[in-house]
Order: structure tokens, then sequence, then C-alpha cells
């Protein structure tokens, strides 16, 4: 059982309650009532335990209730009237935000109904704009997946050119034997210089030719080398001219600049002047100085309509793949 002290304590408390929840209508942009209905619970809940206090008195101490013999009891009969005066303020301040709540309740479901039927109308037109976006995301992320993916073969081909072979056979190697173009040709390159293994030819060729069957042009220009010298293969000059040309086609200006030289000198291919005349101003065109310096003597060797027709298959060249690296 509580004192007539501990009652106006109570009162006092939930007081301030209620004048922090009727603050909120002050402080918050949107109206809301859950504060205040909660205090104002709490508030009721102390005024009965008040009132249970003075019936407790009126059976007990009847004494204590003779108007200007307790003091407490006149301050606690005050407290409740004040309390009430504050639950009834408080009442009429929460009805007074239901309204302004339930206004802006619907106008929330009519701006979604809004946005909704706008989503309807426009949905059909955007809609291929979406997937185009969707199929872009998609790519670019596949990409930088196989960037991540990718990263230990760099460090491979790094430890490489650092001179550190043990590391790059043993990062490039699993790339290669997964089918990755790039570490395949890089491991042909190895095999071929003898670097990180023994020097084998016929290995080189191997790798090179599983990336060259990739479409990797590096891989084709040398596999172009090894059948013009010999290396690892019988010597074929056909089909050094014919893996030079894959290469020749994605741009790869040494490759270019080879075939220009088979085609004047007439190995593994007709000879032709205005081919030859061809490749090298293509290669020319890329910075090869030697391949400029190979076009102007083949010219001295043409009519002015060979070199006319050599410029102009010049000009209308378009590779056909972009060049790997």
């Amino acid at each position: 059982m509580f004192s007539i002290a501990d009652a106006i304590a109570r009162l006092a408390g939930r007081r301030k309650e209620i004048a922090a929840a009727r603050a909120l209508r002050k402080s918050e942009e949107r109206p809301s009532i859950e504060g205040l209905s909660e205090a104002i619970a709490r508030l009721e809940a102390a005024e009965r335990e008040a009132i249970a206090e003075i019936e407790r008195l009126e059976k007990e101490e009847p004494q204590l209730l003779v108007e200007g013999e307790d003091a407490d009891l006149k301050a606690l009969r005050a407290a409740i009237a004040d309390a009430a005066i504050q639950r009834d303020q408080s009442r009429a301040i929460a009805g007074s935000l239901k309204g302004p709540l339930a206004q802006a309740i619907a106008e929330a479901d009519a701006e979604e109904k809004r946005r909704q039927a706008l989503f309807e109308k426009v949905g059909p037109a955007i809609a291929p704009y979406e997937k185009k976006f969707a199929a872009e995301y998609s790519k670019a992320y596949a990409g930088l997946k196989a960037v991540v993916a990718a990263a230990p073969l760099d460090d491979g081909i790094v430890a490489y050119h650092a001179g550190d072979y043990a590391s790059a056979l043993r990062l490039i190697r699993p790339f290669a034997e997964q089918g990755v173009a790039r570490a395949q040709y890089n491991l042909g390159v190895m095999y071929a210089e003898g670097r990180g293994v023994a020097q084998d030819y016929t290995e080189a060729i191997k790798w090179y030719g599983k990336a060259a069957d990739q479409g990797y042009s590096d891989a084709e220009y040398n596999l172009g080398v090894m059948y013009e010298a010999g290396r690892g293969v019988t010597q074929d000059f056909a089909a050094a001219a014919n893996w030079y040309r894959k290469a020749a086609d994605q741009g790869d200006a040494e490759a270019q600049f080879n075939l220009g030289v088979m085609y004047y000198k007439g190995l593994g291919v007709p000879q032709d002047y205005v081919m030859a005349h061809m490749w090298s101003n293509l290669s020319a065109a890329a910075g090869n100085q030697d391949a400029a310096r190979d076009r102007d003597i083949i010219a001295g060797l043409m009519t002015t309509v060979q070199i006319a027709e050599a410029q102009r298959l010049a000009r209308e060249w378009k590779p056909i793949a972009p060049m790997s690296r």
C-alpha cells in the first residue's frame, strides 16, 4: 500500500508525461496520437490509485478526512482534481489529432494510387529500357567478376616480367588448364623461351594452339612465327601465312608486317605486290617503321594503278575483332 505522498508523486509524474505527449503535436511534422494516448492511460491509472487511497482512508482513518486536519490529504484531493483537468484536456487534444491524422493517411493513400496509376501507364513504355539496363548491368557485373577472378593471373604475368618464373608458372598454369586463352598464351611463351620450365617448342605449340583456337591474336602471331621458322613443327610457310592472316585481321601490326613480307616474297601465298603493299601500309600506319620502309620498296616495283588499288584496300580494311592483349 502506498502513502498519500506517493499518490501525489505519481500524479505529478503522469502530468509530466501528458505534457510531453502533448508537445508531440508541435514537434512532429506528421500528427501522432500514440504517445498521447499512452500517457492518458497512465494518468488514469494513477488517478484510480489516488482515489483508492482516499477510499481506504475513509474506512480506516476517517479522522484524516476532516477538512484542515491533514495537509497531505488536501494536496492529494487537489492533485486528483488537477489530473482530471489534464486528462480531459489531453483527450480533447487527442480527438483533435484524429482528424488531421486521418486526412494525412488518406492523402498518402491517394498519392500511392496516383503513382501506381502512373507506373501502369508508363510501365510498358519503359520496360525495354529496364530490360536493356538489366542486361548492361549483368554484363558489367560479369566483367567485374572476371577482373576479380583474373587477379591471380595478372599477378603471374607480373611475376614473369619481374623474372620470378617459378611464381609465374604456379599462378599461370591453373588458368591455362582451365581454358583461359591469355594464360594459355603466356604458358606457351614460357615453354618457347624456357623460362620457369625446360624449353619445349612442342609444348609451346600446344599452348599457343589452344589460345589461338579461341581467337587470341598474340597466340596466332606466335604460331605464325613457329611455323615460319620450323620450331616445334615442320617448317610450313602456308600455315605461317594463315596464322599471320588471322592475327593481322584483328589489327596486330607485327602480323600485318610479316604477312606483307610473305606476299612480297611469295612465301606460303602467291606473290602479290598489291597485298604486300596493303598489309605493309596498315602496319606502318600503326607505327611500324620497318613496314613503312618495306611499303616504299614495294611501291617502287608497282604501277600507279596497283598502288592506288593497294591504298584503296588499306582504307577500306576493318579489323574483324579487337586485338587481344
